[in-house]
């Protein structure tokens, strides 16, 4: 058996060699600096990509789609109908009709041919102070005119025109057996006030194309009917 003096050298001799391989970091007095760039010394994170792929683009590559991002402030976006109003395109029309239970009320909304517009329905309501019924039939013609409705424009001061026709009490004819229909809930009692029908026809008409509006009071006596129509007109290109 080896004596206590051999095997204190052999350990001491072990230590001794693993105490040399070791190096001891002053950490009082490390500093912490940032990776350095890459340069044609420090290539070890460096990756060239020499064709784009899936995932992977060349630098060049980024830098022309990087000189192509734009700012957009998205706190100055408006929409559709704002941007119509704001630049004189959006108008409105409303009347109110005193209608007899035996002869309804007829209305059409033409864009006409050659008009360079589409018009974009964004409301159309119809509301009564008795039971009602609406229904709207596409493309009438107009055999006889009858009494143009006013147009406003959204904008007050504009002098922007509408083209649309809108009109009542001609004579009309052609339209649509295709419709769609609404229920208008009038009111009963002395602080009543009817219910409002709004149809969901929220959509285009092309130019040469129109509706055809029947209002039809469904009470036993003669009553008031609110007519309204919110719209606006963009060119091929746009608002």
């Amino acid at each position: 058996m080896p004596s206590i003096e051999a095997l204190k050298k052999v350990f001491g001799d072990v230590l001794s060699q693993i105490n040399s391989k070791l190096v001891k970091a002053d950490t009082d007095n490390v500093t912490v600096v940032g990776e350095p760039a890459w340069d044609s010394e420090h290539d070890a994170k460096k990756v060239s990509v020499e064709i784009d792929n899936v995932g992977l683009a060349k630098d060049d590559t980024l830098q022309a789609l990087n000189n192509k991002v734009q700012y957009v402030d998205t706190k100055n976006i408006e929409n559709i109908w704002d941007y119509a109003v704001s630049n004189g395109y959006a108008f409105v029309a409303e009347e109110v009709f005193n209608i007899d239970p035996s002869t309804p009320e007829e209305i059409v909304f033409i864009n006409p041919a050659g008009s360079g517009k589409t018009v974009k329905v964004r409301l159309l309501m119809v509301r009564g102070r008795v039971d009602g019924e609406v229904e709207i039939h596409f493309d009438p013609a107009i055999d006889t005119n009858g009494d143009g409705l006013d147009i406003l424009n959204k904008q007050v001061g504009s002098d922007n025109s509408s083209v649309v026709t809108i009109e009542h009490g001609g004579s009309y004819s052609g339209y649509s057996t295709k419709r769609t229909r609404g229920i208008i809930t009038g009111g009963t009692g002395n602080f009543a006030v009817g219910g409002t029908s709004t149809m969901g026809l929220a959509g285009e008409i092309l130019e040469g194309h129109g509706l055809y509006i029947k209002i039809t009071n469904k009470d036993n006596s003669a009553n008031d009917f609110d007519f309204r129509i919110e719209w606006w007109e963009e060119t091929q290109a746009g608002p």
